[in-house]
């Protein structure tokens, strides 16, 4: 799948906070190091997006990884919950570049600027062209791959909703709307920015993050 990079601004909150939690008897070790929320690329185009007439704010939180397990971490496996509105939202992508930050006069907050590539996607259903042949594999387009797993449902919370948004990755004409899902993590240390889109209007609201059915430690945007 091509990878794209792309600068991105992005604000972080002041003070620094810190949780880290230990998994898989000492195995997997994941720390939270901070939130932001994205605002604009560096051509100026907002990053809000709204789907099915929801305008949808892209959030991330900041995480360090060490994973001593023999196995790639599925990323697919991380999750943010709304504990407010009993809400629970799947990863959307993966940030592993290092930031720094910019001159700003604002000391509660500073500004970032993140050189990014897109950590690999892959998507649940079937697309097909306007003549009706499925598509197998195209740059533009995440990858179907059922030996994949996506682990975002196999951890449900009882009284939750999972709300989950597609993509479209066509047009108005010939729409190619799909759930996309994160793949797994190859480094057994990382450090970088876990991102998910929320609806704005819940911007405001108290969240947790999940490592499968455990949490990992709670975080405000």
């Amino acid at each position: 799948m091509k990878q794209t990079i792309l600068f991105l601004l992005f604000s972080i909150s002041l003070p620094l906070f810190s949780q880290e939690i230990s998994l898989q008897n000492d195995s997997l070790k994941i720390e939270i190091r901070n939130t932001y929320s994205v605002t604009k690329n560096i051509l100026g185009n907002n990053k809000n997006l709204k789907v099915d007439g929801v305008t949808l704010k892209k959030v991330g939180i900041i995480i360090k990884i060490k994973n001593t397990f023999k196995s790639p971490l599925p990323m697919s496996a991380f999750s943010l919950v709304d504990t407010k509105n009993k809400l629970r939202y799947r990863a959307d992508d993966f940030t592993q570049n290092s930031a720094a930050p910019s001159m700003n006069t604002n000391p509660s907050a500073v500004t970032f600027h993140l050189s990014k590539g897109y950590f690999t996607k892959f998507r649940k259903e079937k697309l097909y062209t306007k003549n009706g042949s499925e598509i197998i594999t195209r740059l533009d387009i995440p990858d179907l791959d059922p030996s994949e797993i996506d682990y975002f449902s196999q951890y449900k919370i009882e009284s939750f909703t999972d709300l989950e948004f597609t993509m479209d990755y066509g047009s108005k004409k010939n729409p190619k709307k799909t759930i996309t899902y994160l793949g797994s993590l190859t480094q057994k240390r990382a450090y970088g920015g876990l991102e998910f889109r929320i609806p704005e209007l819940f911007l405001t609201s108290e969240y947790d993050l999940y490592y499968k059915d455990e949490k990992v430690g709670s975080v405000t945007f």
